[in-house]
């Protein structure tokens, strides 16, 4: 009987190291995890130079784009989390043909319009 309690204490102290281990190191992981996709986000919006020095010039190039039908470039007008999709919206308002009601949309709600200014000071569309 002393010899089954002995591995169970073991066996409960084992286990008890191992999870200790993971609630201890785990945080630290996600930590360091964190920062450094803060660090890529960082880098990559200091990399984007696609806007305007204000969100004026921004929307006036963003609009420009969009009646040049130049998709790929007014999707770049936006944050870099949001450029595929707007990419995507832009394209199937041209093959649904509304794209000319959404630039005249835009163009009577401009204050509604919100921007993010970038670390390297070029301002992008955050949310329409």
């Amino acid at each position: 009987m002393a010899g089954y309690k002995g591995s169970t204490i073991f066996l409960v102290l084992i286990i008890s190291a191992v999870f200790l281990f993971f609630v201890i190191t785990l945080p630290s992981h996600r930590i360091w995890n964190y920062e450094k996709t803060s660090d890529e986000t960082i880098q990559s919006q200091d990399e984007d130079n696609y806007g305007g020095k204000t969100p004026e010039e921004t929307f006036n190039m963003f609009v420009g784009a969009l009646e040049n039908n130049d998709f790929e470039m007014a999707s770049r007008y936006f944050i870099i989390e949001k450029q595929k999709v707007w990419l995507k919206t832009l394209q199937e308002y041209a093959d649904n043909n509304v794209l000319g009601e959404f630039i005249k949309e835009i163009k009577n709600a401009k204050e509604k319009i919100n921007f993010q200014k970038y670390p390297n000071e070029i301002w992008k569309i955050k949310d329409l």
